[in-house]
């Protein structure tokens, strides 16, 4: 079985990434992925977890 080892960090960098693509504005993607992980970890998501099972 293969495991795949994703953290936090690199699901951060992956919005960032996206959100930067997305809204062309650095400063506006930094505060938006860190306010989706936040929700993420207020509303008790195993982000690790999700992230595996996908």
């Amino acid at each position: 079985m293969n495991k795949n080892h994703t953290t936090l960090g690199d699901l951060i960098e992956v919005f960032y990434a996206e959100l930067v693509n997305e809204y062309k504005d650095e400063n506006l993607a930094e505060v938006v992925a860190a306010t989706l992980v936040n929700e993420m970890i207020l509303a008790g998501l195993h982000v690790d977890q999700e992230i595996a099972a996908a």
